[in-house]
Parts: structure tokens; C-alpha cells; sequence
């Protein structure tokens, strides 16, 4: 064997080992990724959840709000009036910003 046909064998013999360091290492890489991405869609999940039920909640207080409004809305003076109707709509706007953001993240999956 000559000297050159030795310095080819080790330089491949090298080169080999750097590339199986080397897949080891994107193969790491690789998986701390799909982590992350596991955990962003749990987080989003969650986070989905959350907005979900304060959804169906302001919807439940808006419905039973606005139900016993009308049963009293004759009776009540004009500063009554006044107090109430802004409430309700304040309820309803919070109601689509969560909507809003609940699709945000919907479409942040996505992406």
C-alpha cells in the first residue's frame, strides 16, 4: 500500500466518522424541533381551550343579562338604561376580540 493510498483511507475513514457525528447531531436537532412543535400545539390547545369556555361563558351571561334586562327594562330609570346597554355591548366585543384571537391561533397551527 502506498503512503497517498493510506492518507485517502484515514481522510475517508475521517470523513465518515464526521458525517455519522454529524447525522447524530441533526438527528438531535431534528427531535428537539418536533418538541417544540409538540409543545407549541399542546400550548395552543390550551390556550384554545381556555378562550373556548370564556366564550361560552360571556355568551351564557350576555343571554341571562339581556333576559333579566328585559324583564326589568321598563321599570328601570334612564341612568339604569344607560348603565346596562353599554355593559352588554362591552360583553359582546369582548366576545369577538376572543373569537378574534381563539382564530388567530387556529390559524397560527396552521401556518
Amino acid at each position: 500500500m502506498k503512503k497517498n493510498e493510506l492518507f485517502i483511507l484515514i481522510d475517508l475513514a475521517l470523513a465518515v466518522v464526521k458525517d455519522i457525528a454529524l447525522e447524530d447531531r441533526l438527528k438531535k436537532i431534528q427531535s428537539a424541533q418536533r418538541e417544540y412543535i409538540q409543545a407549541q400545539a399542546c400550548a395552543n390547545r390550551s390556550k384554545s381551550k381556555a378562550i373556548i369556555k370564556a366564550i361560552v361563558n360571556i355568551d351564557t351571561q350576555v343571554i341571562l343579562l339581556e333576559r333579566d334586562y328585559l324583564k326589568v327594562k321598563d321599570t328601570l330609570e334612564t341612568d339604569g338604561r344607560a348603565a346596562m346597554e353599554p355593559l352588554i355591548t362591552m360583553l359582546k366585543k369582548e366576545r369577538i376580540r376572543l373569537v378574534n384571537e381563539k382564530n388567530a391561533i387556529m390559524n397560527e397551527k396552521t401556518e
